[in-house]
């Protein structure tokens, strides 16, 4: 099946799991026929581009670059605060767990230099076959949909959840930590530091459910900014956990709302 034939799953793939439109098409300027992603809104020369392209006999290479009227872009993501930063650096540090992560410019103190010539590039080996249903699935959910929602958390995009645009209750403070919660890149971060379970019962939904109703963990903001003195920057890495939706309601039904421990504990969890 030649690679062309997988734009649908990469499209539906993306756009599940990060809450922002895409285009894609493919690529076949080189050698081997690949893939070429970017946002909606952004053409595939004013914003970031994700490339997809077999290497070798059993591996994937993903690149992501800028076009070359992407200054607008650039200078957009060289504004986005901390807290979206934090988020972008560790959905990457996710990926570079499981796999070669080459960024240029090299990153200094810890901080990245985004401009023009700027390039993250993923390498993805041992696949049995590079061309299969389950290798790009497996490329894009690992490797494509983290790129895009490090990206997409820089140059602003937000998700719109429509119930929680209808809620109408609880503060302000309230409101801000449940769209925290709702966020799909948040999810997609807690998840894959945390694991697919839940983090007070153990509860792994696919172990009961059918993979297409099974995505019911909820992402649980662990202290609530109403608890605060004062505003920080949240760290995506240690403050967000998962929760099945039942305790994920029990520990919002205490007040104050307890810490993830205490709640095993009122609840006689082992």
């Amino acid at each position: 099946m030649p690679i062309s034939d997988h734009t649908a799953i990469l499209q539906e793939t993306i756009e599940h799991s990060i809450g922002t439109n895409i285009q894609v098409e493919v690529d076949a300027s080189g050698k081997r026929q690949g893939l070429r992603l970017w946002f909606e809104d952004l053409t595939s020369n004013e914003g970031p581009v994700f490339e997809l392209i077999p290497l070798g006999l059993k591996q994937h290479k993903v690149t992501l670059r800028f076009g070359a009227y992407a200054r607008e872009c650039i200078e957009r993501i060289n504004r986005a605060d901390e807290e979206s930063y934090s988020v972008a650096q560790a959905l990457i540090g996710q990926v570079s767990l499981s796999h070669k992560v080459d960024i240029y410019p090299e990153e200094k103190n810890g901080s990245w230099t985004v401009d023009k010539d700027f390039r993250i590039t993923v390498t993805i080996k041992g696949l049995v076959h590079q061309y299969d249903d389950d290798a790009i699935k497996e490329t894009t959910s690992q490797v494509i949909v983290p790129l895009m929602a490090a990206m997409a958390e820089l140059i602003g995009y937000d998700v719109v959840d429509p119930e929680l645009t209808a809620n109408e209750e609880g503060s302000v403070s309230e409101v801000t930590i449940i769209k925290r919660e709702r966020n799909k890149r948040n999810r997609l971060l807690c998840l894959a530091i945390h694991g697919k379970k839940c983090a007070v019962c153990g509860l792994d939904p696919l172990t009961l459910y059918p993979e297409s109703v099974g995505e019911i963990l909820e992402v649980h903001h662990i202290e609530p900014l109403s608890d605060l003195d004062r505003a920080r920057t949240y760290d995506p890495r240690t403050d967000l956990i998962p929760l099945c939706p039942n305790c994920h309601r029990a520990i919002h039904k205490q007040k104050p709302v307890p810490l993830p421990g205490q709640l095993k504990e009122m609840l006689k969890i082992k």
